[in-house]
């Protein structure tokens, strides 16, 4: 039971009685309750024991297996470790080439930046020739309403 361990009341149970069949007449109604759940769990757990053992058979067979392929196994590795250098060469050459499209982001990112900032520039000049425009026609409204004022009063 390499694994699976059964909780500390259930293996006191199975060392003081191997045979749950060895119950005791004057045992109360829950004694018997428990030592059918007990024998649930027991059952249980001797189906989870067969099949840790068939799954070990089935290990130890793989592991021969694959001591048998071993010799095999060297020049796949071989096979392997060369796919290996090819992959990684590979993997260079992509980083590369992505490193150099990341340069030319950069470069377009540069000129995107430059153009946004010139066209910031235009919209601060043009908001101020509009404040000025305004101020201009401010005084003309201003100076046109002073001659009417002045034209008024000089007609009464």
């Amino acid at each position: 039971m390499d694994g699976l361990r059964l909780p500390p009341l259930i293996e006191e149970a199975l060392d003081s009685t191997d045979d749950p069949n060895d119950l005791k007449a004057d045992s109360s109604p829950t004694d018997n309750e428990i030592t059918a759940k007990e024998r649930g769990i027991l059952g249980e757990n001797n189906e989870k024991e067969e099949m840790d053992q068939e799954r070990s058979l089935e290990d130890e067979g793989e592991e021969k297996k694959l001591k048998d392929e071993e010799g095999e196994g060297l020049e796949k590795n071989r096979k392997e470790e060369l796919t290996e250098e090819q992959e990684l060469e590979e993997l260079r050459s992509q980083m590369l080439q992505l490193l150099l499209e990341l340069d030319e982001v950069r470069e377009t990112s540069n000129k995107h930046q430059e153009s946004f900032q010139e066209l910031q520039g235009f919209l601060e000049d043009e908001r101020l020739a509009s404040a000025h425009q305004a101020e201009a026609f401010t005084r003309q409204i201003q100076n046109l309403q002073g001659i009417k004022t002045t034209q008024t009063t000089e007609n009464n």
